[in-house]
């Protein structure tokens, strides 16, 4: 009896032997050198590692009905195809797909041109997308259609002959990429994105030197969302020359909308073209009324002090030199910035201060105070000596439009944010 035990608790221990790990529901590392292999490679829970070199197909490379594969090059591994007619890489019906390292584009010709995309999709369920680059000249760079889970990092899509990607039905974030040299072939004026029920986040991304006719084209039930995005050189809104001047859809949208949506005006990252204050702010920047908060900054929901205030409209005026340097306030000094602009304020009717032998540079300027400064300085039309000191100011500047068009309306006694205190100067 101890002899039968023996021999089949062997015989169990050499069968445990035979098995690889991999057959026990392990991850299995594929390593390969040729187009030929990495095909016969492609299949669920696995990673299959491409070594240097390219990989050169004479039509798509279709993965379809797989779970849990990652390709993974070593930085310099290409998959190409020389079928202009086809697209490089297709996924279908595929969940849990890694992308890590690699190029993928056409090997084609100037004059065989291309008639379809580099990277499409249909019915895949997660897909990371990691330091890859995606080129043209691909009709367009990415093509997904009822995907959900899309996650692109450090990756690039450029030289596409005419569009950065096309999505319809599906849910997508971008982060740290870049766009360019896009629609360098593009007769048919299509838009840079398209999206049709579907949502698309971009962080952090570069958008530069493409030539599409407008950034983003959105159905109703699409959303766009965007933060840290930067822009140079496109030429959507008809500006080929560069990106001023356009106006369009910001931050979060819907439906249609215009390539500078995400268009910063003077390098701020935080003031875009479809922001109605744009003009206004570039306006500033031209005319030295303000340099912003930074270099990269605008910042223009925080609140504008009265010194600022008197600041701006003085810069607005040619930073004229005060008549007189009598200065009636002991809390303006020489050494203050607002120094000059207050005195001229005083000699010019545009304030008295707030009583006291104060003027109270540090207090945030109210919406009817920023209002009759200009009023004051454009030399008080329409003056009906009314004893409610901002009653004519804000009859004045409502008749001439100039309250219309902020987002959050007008309340005498509101704090007036940069973005709207250079709008209404801008605007009178």
């Amino acid at each position: 009896m101890k002899k039968l035990v023996s021999l089949f608790l062997c015989l169990v221990l050499c069968v445990t032997a035979a098995v690889p790990a991999f057959a026990w529901g392990g991850s299995q590392e594929i390593y390969v050198s040729s187009a030929a292999e990495l095909r016969s490679a492609i299949g669920s829970d696995r990673t299959v590692i491409l070594s240097a070199g390219e990989y050169v197909f004479d039509r798509e490379l279709e993965i379809s009905g797989v779970q849990n594969l990652t390709l993974r090059g070593d930085g310099s591994s290409s998959i190409l195809i020389t079928d202009g007619n086809d697209q490089v890489l297709f996924l279908s019906e595929c969940s849990g797909i890694t992308l890590e390292n690699l190029t993928l584009g056409h090997r084609v010709t100037p004059d065989e041109g291309c008639s379809n995309g580099v990277l499409s999709m249909w019915g895949v369920d997660g897909l990371t997308v990691t330091n890859c680059d995606i080129f043209g000249c691909g009709i367009e760079g990415i093509n997904a259609s009822s995907c959900s889970d899309l996650w692109f990092e450090n990756t690039t899509v450029r030289d596409c002959s005419e569009d950065i990607m096309n999505l319809g039905e599906t849910g997508a974030t971008f982060r740290n990429c870049t766009f360019s040299g896009n629609a360098y072939v593009n007769s048919y004026g299509l838009p840079a994105i398209s999206l049709w029920e579907s949502y698309l986040t971009l962080e952090n991304c570069v958008f530069q030197n493409n030539r599409n006719s407008e950034f983003v084209d959105t159905s109703d039930n699409s959303t766009v969302t965007q933060s840290g995005c930067t822009f140079s050189g496109n030429g959507w809104g008809g500006d080929t020359a560069g990106d001023s001047g356009n106006t369009g859809n910001t931050g979060s949208t819907s439906g249609t909308g215009s390539g500078a949506a995400y268009e910063t005006v003077s390098g701020f990252g935080d003031v875009f073209w479809s922001d109605y204050y744009a003009e206004a702010v570039q306006w500033a920047v031209d005319t030295g009324v303000t340099t912003g908060t930074s270099a990269a900054t605008f910042s223009p929901y925080d609140t504008v002090t009265r010194g600022q205030a008197v600041t701006f409209l003085w810069r607005a005026c040619g930073q004229p030199e005060p008549e007189s340097y009598y200065n009636p306030f002991w809390d303006v000094h020489e050494w203050d910035y607002f120094y000059k602009a207050v005195l001229w304020a005083v000699e010019n009717g545009i304030t008295n201060g707030t009583g006291a032998g104060t003027f109270s540079p540090s207090t945030s300027v109210t919406r009817g105070q920023m209002i009759t400064f200009l009023w004051r300085t454009c030399g008080k039309p329409g003056d009906s000596g009314s004893s409610v000191w901002y009653e004519d100011a804000e009859n004045w500047a409502s008749w001439n439009g100039i309250l219309s068009g902020t987002a959050e309306g007008y309340a005498t006694n509101a704090s007036c944010p940069r973005s709207d205190v250079v709008f209404y100067i801008w605007k009178s």
